[in-house]
């Protein structure tokens, strides 16, 4: 008799909320809140990661992206940590985007319940007025309401209409339409609808309504505030500081992978997000300081169903002469990017002077986004090689561009406008042309054709 069994799916282990595989390795992913980022990143933020954002000099486009990762981690359930010297906790999360409802469909009918209430200091409560200015230099032409896609049809390139989109779609052929000879009909797995999504529809123009922090489980570390003056290294350190507070609340809440659960627990993800890492606000005792940070953050964290994104002034450690991302910064950073699994980076076009910043295209865009690193977790090669759309592969990348509006945040593939514009031309004729058509006919004889002579 054999002793061979199959698995059934009550013994398979499940997945945490607001997760999924990597279609290229396997390994678990979460969502950044833009489904154009987890596209560069090969399908999401992977598990175990520490994920670096250069912030622009002029503009905070980059604190954006971090709004977008922390409320992602409150839509999905996450337990998550926030940690800044230079804005306060609750101003933070008093602009954070709200999720869309009648947009997701299982955020809906997410069983009410499932969020547990955590202790957390008394600067994790937001402030009454959620209202918080724009960020600066928004193009007034992007308040326009953007056209829907399937409704643009491609007059001269009509067979990439069909091709997949940076959403990860086709064009304009919705879900159960004929595709051949066939009729795809999407298949909806069972208990699909109580799930929650891996990435929610955010809208910049609403805030997250106060209530929903207040349950929502959460803490946060204000390096700025009063500190103790007894002698433990944790205390005098801002690094040391919060990375105790952190390896607290891996170890001691369940989160790392080493530490084995009940059969039957569901697992979480935690979720840190770090403000403006090594700004001057951050009072180290001596520069090494924040390596020691990165690096044992990164061993923490890779062995645990945690993630991190950081933001950087990197412009701080810049030299003047380099213009945006020069790439001309001291050799500090560069081995902070070392410590990190993704480094991104986002240049404004506002007092930009590139040339191709100039031009009526650049009006489309706010800037450029640039992939200074790729994650490459269990593998050999960054999965966005072969999976990312709005990338390229690893042959043919792409310029890519960022565009804020009113409502969401995406990274886009930047394009060039056709040399001597889009708009029709008509080529006026030749002088001497015209000066023979003005110039009028000489008069002939009729000739005799009913006598020839051969």
């Amino acid at each position: 008799m054999s002793s061979f069994r199959k698995r059934g799916a009550s013994q398979q282990p499940k997945l945490p909320p607001g997760t999924k595989l990597s279609a290229h390795n396997g390994q678990v992913l979460v969502s950044s809140g833009v489904p154009s980022l987890d596209d560069v990143l090969g399908g999401g933020l992977a598990v175990g990661s520490v994920v670096l954002v250069l912030a622009d000099r002029r503009t905070s486009y980059a604190e954006v992206l971090l709004n977008y990762f922390v409320a992602q981690g409150l839509a999905s359930g996450h337990r998550i940590h926030m940690a800044s010297a230079d804005s306060h906790p609750g101003e933070l999360l008093s602009r954070l985007p709200s999720w869309c409802p009648e947009v997701s469909v299982s955020s809906a009918s997410a069983t009410p319940g499932t969020v547990r209430v955590a202790a957390a200091d008394s600067s994790t409560t937001a402030g009454a007025n959620g209202s918080v200015p724009p960020v600066s230099e928004i193009n007034t032409a992007e308040k326009a309401v953007e056209p829907t896609q399937p409704e643009e049809k491609l007059k001269i390139a009509w067979r990439y209409q069909n091709l997949p989109t940076s959403q990860g779609r086709s064009g304009p052929r919705p879900p159960g339409t004929a595709s051949g000879n066939r009729t795809i009909t999407p298949s909806i797995p069972a208990g699909a609808a109580t799930a929650r999504p891996f990435c929610e529809s955010f809208d910049l123009m609403r805030r997250v309504r106060p209530e929903v922090i207040a349950d929502a489980k959460l803490s946060a570390t204000y390096l700025d505030g009063p500190r103790d003056d007894s002698h433990q290294l944790g205390d005098r350190d801002p690094y040391e500081r919060l990375f105790s507070e952190v390896a607290r609340i891996v170890e001691g809440e369940g989160f790392s992978a080493l530490t084995p659960t009940p059969p039957g627990t569901e697992r979480n993800i935690f979720r840190l997000a770090i403000h403006s890492l090594a700004s001057p606000f951050w009072e180290a005792s001596s520069d090494e300081a924040c390596l020691q940070f990165l690096h044992a953050l990164r061993g923490l964290l890779r062995f645990s169903f945690g993630t991190c994104m950081i933001t950087m002034p990197a412009h701080v450690y810049r030299s003047a002469t380099a213009g945006g991302a020069g790439r001309e910064e001291s050799g500090w950073v560069r081995r902070l990017e070392r410590m990190c699994d993704a480094v991104v980076e986002l240049e404004s076009f506002a007092g930009s002077r590139h040339a191709t910043a100039q031009t009526p295209t650049a009006n489309q865009y706010q800037g450029y986004f640039y992939i200074h690193k790729q994650p490459q977790l269990n593998s050999l090669v960054p999965s966005s090689s072969k999976l990312s759309i709005v990338a390229g592969s690893q042959f043919s990348g792409n310029s890519l561009a960022f565009r804020l509006r009113r409502h969401k945040f995406t990274v886009e593939t930047f394009h060039l406008p056709p040399e001597g514009g889009v708009s029709e031309r008509r080529v006026e004729p030749p002088k001497s042309v015209t000066r023979r058509a003005e110039r009028p006919a000489a008069r002939s004889e009729p000739r005799d054709t009913k006598s020839l002579d051969f």
